[in-house]
């Protein structure tokens, strides 16, 4: 198993990135795009809730329609990206968005919106797989790290930051001016994309539906005789399983056994946030020093140790660290885990390999919020966590297990 040369990477740094121009153009498109797409989620939610009268149970209907591509289409979406020209896929799956987007303020019932919805997430069930294959065609391997590095903090500084301005800017000019900002930011990304010069991929195969078939069953077959790939599945696999469902049910933890209100729920979801963030930040530097593994291996032992910290000892002080560090560790093993990938794969599989871990995050997430949503009604939520959490360590010291044997076979 080798590990990209420490004394190579330690001389990598952001501006080497942001200075390769095919980067930047894609970089700068989806710092745009993606507050965009934040944006839009206040002026879905003002519409929604609002404008239509709007339930919770309406909103949670809007994000099922969301989720549905990622599992049912996602392993079809990845053939298309290895086998068509992923500049022009990601160009057309922007624009075809941006129309769509363009739409929505139009809309008068909730199914409209959800039919729309469908059709945007389908699309970037394709988008966002060439996007993750296109950077190893545009940089090279020792630059992937502060790469990714750079793309995760773009996006959560967005997440962190796009919905307060979001909500602001729906109140200051209304919903509808909103879709129609979003909608442009769809166009801005296609025309950065357009600037992009990359060659062209050659990849055997054709998009009949027979081979589109045979392709992913290539793509699983390459997951399962290939044990880096699959060791890294695997994680992922045992990671969603245990945390899926925290996302819903440390809400009620908070509220029922912190006592804290709304205000809380949010202080805990910016902290959380911030922690993401700032983790992005620094794997791109950490990553100089540490391998890949080790980072990935490390960052899921401080998630299941924290949050079976925050079980144990439910007090406010506690709760607001461990949501920190939780944050922290879910970038030490995401940014590594697409790096490592990356420079793994070869470049007419990577689609389908990110498209099929995408189908697999988002099912085990609906298992995990169903199992533990469950056994929080029979034995609470804190001791649900608490399982969670003692789950993902027992899983992290199976992977040290699976990763020494990988290391001994030097795979």
């Amino acid at each position: 198993m080798h590990e990209n040369n420490q004394n190579e990477e330690s001389k990598i740094g952001y501006r080497n990135v942001l200075g390769n121009k095919n980067f930047f153009a894609l970089w700068a498109g989806q710092l745009v795009s993606t507050l965009g797409d934040r944006f839009n989620y206040m002026a879905l939610l003002a519409l929604i809730l609002f404008k239509l009268g709007g339930s919770a149970f309406d909103v949670g209907k809007l994000m099922i329609f969301a989720t549905i591509p990622t599992i049912v289409f996602s392993p079809i979406a990845g053939v298309y990206v290895d086998r068509v020209d992923r500049r022009k896929l990601m160009i057309g799956a922007d624009i075809l968005r941006g129309i769509l987007v363009l739409a929505i303020p139009f809309t008068t019932d909730l199914y409209q919106i959800y039919i729309l919805t469908f059709f945007i997430s389908l699309l970037s069930r394709f988008f966002f797989p060439a996007r993750t294959s296109i950077i190893p065609m545009i940089l090279k391997k020792e630059l992937l790290l502060p790469a990714n590095s750079i793309i995760q903090s773009t996006q959560l500084f967005s997440t962190i930051v796009g919905p307060a301005i979001g909500a602001g800017v729906v109140a200051f000019i209304g919903y509808k001016l909103v879709f129609f900002i979003d909608s442009a930011t769809f166009f801005v990304s296609a025309l950065a994309i357009l600037l992009i010069r990359i060659r062209k991929l050659e990849s055997p195969g054709g998009t009949s539906l027979k081979e589109v078939y045979h392709g992913m069953v290539e793509g699983f077959r390459y997951i399962r005789n290939s044990r880096p790939v699959l060791f890294i599945v695997l994680i992922w696999f045992g990671i969603m399983l245990a945390f899926g469902g925290v996302n819903v049910l440390y809400v009620v933890f908070v509220k029922e056994v912190l006592g804290l209100t709304i205000k809380g729920i949010g202080f805990l979801e910016t902290t959380n946030g911030v922690g993401m963030f700032l983790g992005a930040a620094l794997v791109g530097y950490v990553g100089r020093k540490v391998a890949h593994y080790s980072m990935i291996l490390g960052g899921m032992f401080v998630l299941g140790s924290l949050l079976s910290l925050m079980a144990l000892f439910p007090l406010v002080p506690v709760s607001f660290l461990s949501m920190f560090v939780i944050g922290l560790a879910v970038s030490f093993i995401q940014v590594p885990t697409y790096t490592k990938l990356q420079i793994l794969l070869p470049e007419d599989i990577t689609g389908r390999i990110f498209s099929n871990l995408s189908a697999l995050i988002d099912t085990c997430s609906l298992i995990s919020i169903g199992v533990l949503s469950y056994g929080a009604e029979i034995i609470g939520v804190r001791w649900v966590l608490l399982i969670a959490g003692l789950f993902t360590v027992a899983w992290n010291c199976g992977a040290v297990a699976f990763y020494k044997r990988m290391k001994e076979a030097d795979l």
